[in-house]
């Protein structure tokens, strides 16, 4: 994500760095405790993809695909 410095100059900010989310810095955007991975869905030359059920914060399931 781009945001802007102190100066108005553009730079990247990733999510644990964004000012105003209200929640602590976090390696990634979403925690792994909310994902479930399923079965495998395909694969090929770049990785895998597996089914995945993401539990956002208000409990509604969401299905994704996970790359791998």
């Amino acid at each position: 994500m781009w945001g802007k410095n102190e100066a108005g100059a553009s730079q990247h900010v990733t999510a644990a760095e964004r000012p105003g989310s209200g929640k602590p810095a976090n390696k990634h955007l979403i925690s792994e405790d909310a994902i479930s991975l399923q079965k495998i869905i395909g694969q090929g030359e770049f990785g895998v993809v597996q089914q995945a059920i993401w539990a956002n914060d208000d409990g509604e399931r969401v299905s994704a695909p996970n790359y791998c």
